[in-house]
């Protein structure tokens, strides 16, 4: 996932030298922000992405520590969470999800009112965020993981369609050689 942030450092940047020639600075800077939002989505994805992992991970460990109790006597104190609280925290991370559910909706409107139409990346990725959710919302850490990986990875497709547009509307299709749209 890191290597999805650099790469969508680098699409932004490259987007900036283009604009450095154009002087539509109104639109390009709507773009930059909309750039800015996405890679701000991508880094809270990951960030809920991993805290799901830590308590799945404490989970794992809480299991074992059941199983081999009495030869571990003393580790309890490493502040293991219960059960409970691990499901707690679980659930709570469900509304951070939700939230960057409806966030991915208001930047795919946002786009389509700058004349630019969301990938159907974006829309995958509504969708695995809504999933992730609810198995958030079960307390189902493991299979909220997988949904949220999916999430990121069509946030990245999204976003490199969303820069394909982005270019070809700033006129750069010339540079590359398929001026054929």
């Amino acid at each position: 996932a890191q290597q999805l942030l650099s790469e969508l450092e680098n699409m932004m940047n490259n987007l900036q030298m283009g604009q450095q020639q154009q002087a539509q600075q109104g639109q390009q800077g709507q773009m930059k922000q909309q750039m800015d939002k996405l890679g701000e989505l991508m880094r809270r994805q990951q960030d809920m992405m991993n805290q799901t992992h830590r308590l799945e991970q404490q989970r794992q460990q809480g299991m074992q520590q059941d199983f081999g109790e009495e030869q571990q006597g003393e580790q309890g104190e490493q502040g293991q969470m219960s059960e409970e609280d691990i499901a707690k925290a679980l659930r709570d991370l469900q509304q951070g999800q939700g939230k960057l559910q409806s966030e991915l909706g208001q930047l795919m409107k946002d786009l389509e009112g700058m004349g630019i139409k969301p990938g159907e990346g974006f829309g995958q990725a509504g969708k695995s965020m809504g999933e992730a959710g609810k198995s958030l919302g079960q307390a189902d850490g493991d299979q909220a993981l997988g949904q949220q990986s999916d999430a990121l990875d069509a946030l990245r497709r999204g976003g490199q369609d969303m820069m394909k547009q982005m270019q070809e509307d700033m006129g750069q299709e010339g540079q590359t050689g398929e001026g054929d749209q």
